[in-house]
């Protein structure tokens, strides 16, 4: 079972770097992977997507570094989408798309 940090505050730049911190290579790569594709295409990445440029054969092998990334409170699953509901997580005030601070993603 998948659970998710959802009831958490919001996180602040310092915060999420710390979480990061704690990530293996492999879930670096993952995540990297899943930011990237989410700012070119404003979508995030389906699990097969995400299983080319890793270089794995199967979804069971990016699901387990998906799992670690849920816990660690890096990405959520924002479960109605089956394959693309795993977005990442920016700080509070930064924009979904880019993960940049940007004048009017600044709350009033």
């Amino acid at each position: 079972m998948i659970t998710t940090i959802e009831s958490e505050k919001p996180l602040s730049a310092v915060e999420l770097a710390n979480r990061e911190q704690q990530l293996t290579r492999r879930q670096a790569d993952v995540l990297a992977v899943i930011r990237s594709f989410y700012r070119t295409n404003g979508v995030p990445p389906s699990i097969r997507e995400v299983a080319n440029v890793i270089g794995v054969g199967n979804t069971n092998a990016v699901m387990t570094h998906l799992r670690p990334l849920i816990r660690k409170g890096v990405i959520r699953h924002i479960g109605k989408m089956k394959s693309r509901s795993y977005l990442p997580i920016v700080p509070e005030g930064h924009c979904p798309c880019c993960g940049l601070r940007h004048p009017w993603s600044e709350k009033p």
